[in-house]
């Protein structure tokens, strides 16, 4: 799933283009037990014509051994800068199937923040 959002209604064009736009992204990332099954959470930013002008960013991946081979969910996060010329971000989040039956990649409270 994804959603895309235009990000120069709430934030100054100027502030994004000097590079004094920064963003947060965090989620509680999991799985069940000794499964592999996983999630990545990443924002990719695009400028006015929606061409993509960075690479994405994602979330550190939680696998099993995160967790100890138990079902729980761990708090990710990645803070960094919002690249110049942007106009629109999208955030995706794609779940995982490794192994088993089922695809056991658990994703909670996902937050996308933009400050100055």
């Amino acid at each position: 799933m994804w959603q895309i959002t235009n990000i120069t209604d709430p934030i100054d064009i100027q502030a994004i283009d000097n590079q004094s736009v920064g963003f947060n992204l965090s989620a509680w990332l999991g799985g069940f037990l000794n499964q592999n099954d996983h999630v990545v959470v990443s924002v990719t930013f695009f400028n006015q014509a929606l061409d993509q002008i960075n690479n994405q960013t994602n979330l550190p991946v939680v696998r099993s051994s995160n967790r100890q081979s138990t079902t729980k969910l761990v708090f990710r996060n990645v803070t960094d800068r919002v690249p110049a010329s942007t106009r629109f971000l999208k955030v995706t989040v794609e779940i995982i199937w490794d192994a088993g039956d089922w695809n056991n990649g658990y994703v909670d409270n996902i937050a996308l923040v933009l400050f100055k």
